[in-house]
């Protein structure tokens, strides 16, 4: 893509560094894999990437072991966000939809203004409404979503928010006071709670008079 470093581009300038250096074992190209958090969007083809990449690496002339780092890509898609609707407000715009997850619990929406696919689990098969998904917390950047088409979401509909496992419990918080959720593995078809979820009495507990 125009303007960005591709990791091929990436392997050859580092391996151009390394011949001049001298002596070195190792290129490590580090991550920023491509993850594809839009329905429309497909994964990075993989096998045709290390290809390019060892080719770049080995036209800098340096006979070196390569390196990666896919954290993100190997964790992003691995868990999601469920969150339960508790209110909605019918606007001359897009519907106002209120849930019990924050900016606390998936700040990247509010702080970066980043893209997550949501579902309506409750109800997938539901006509779409064009809706805003918003948080508890009282700041107008409390926003999940913007005017995104999701199966019409009722009060008490379970909604689920993808592509969260690099983001999600990793960068929770307690901002105004919002205790950190629960984190339930899924394997085999058996689920097993391996956080237990936060209490406002846990918050307390750490406070003195």
């Amino acid at each position: 893509m125009t303007g960005e470093l591709t990791h091929p581009e990436a392997a050859r300038r580092l391996g151009t560094v390394a011949r001049e250096v001298g002596g070195v074992d190792v290129v490590d190209v580090g991550g920023g894999f491509t993850v594809p958090y839009r329905e429309d969007e497909a994964p990075p083809d993989l096998d045709a990437l290390a290809h390019e990449t060892r080719a770049a690496l080995a036209d800098a002339g340096v006979d070196a072991r390569l390196a990666v780092e896919p954290g993100r890509y190997v964790v992003a898609d691995a868990s999601l966000i469920l969150t339960r609707v508790n209110t909605r407000k019918e606007t001359p715009g897009p519907t106002v939809v209120g849930v019990d997850a924050s900016l606390a619990t998936l700040m990247r929406p509010s702080l970066l203004g980043s893209y997550h696919p949501f579902r309506n689990v409750t109800a997938p098969d539901r006509e779409p409404d064009r809706v805003t998904v918003g948080g508890p917390v009282c700041t107008s950047t409390d926003t999940l979503c913007e005017n995104r088409p999701i199966p019409r979401p009722e009060r008490g509909d379970l909604l689920a928010v993808g592509i969260a496992g690099a983001y999600g419990m990793e960068l929770a918080n307690e901002f105004h006071s919002q205790p950190l959720p629960a984190e339930v593995a899924v394997e085999g078809g058996e689920t097993r709670v391996v956080r237990e979820r936060r209490t406002v009495d846990d918050l307390l507990a750490r406070e003195r008079p």
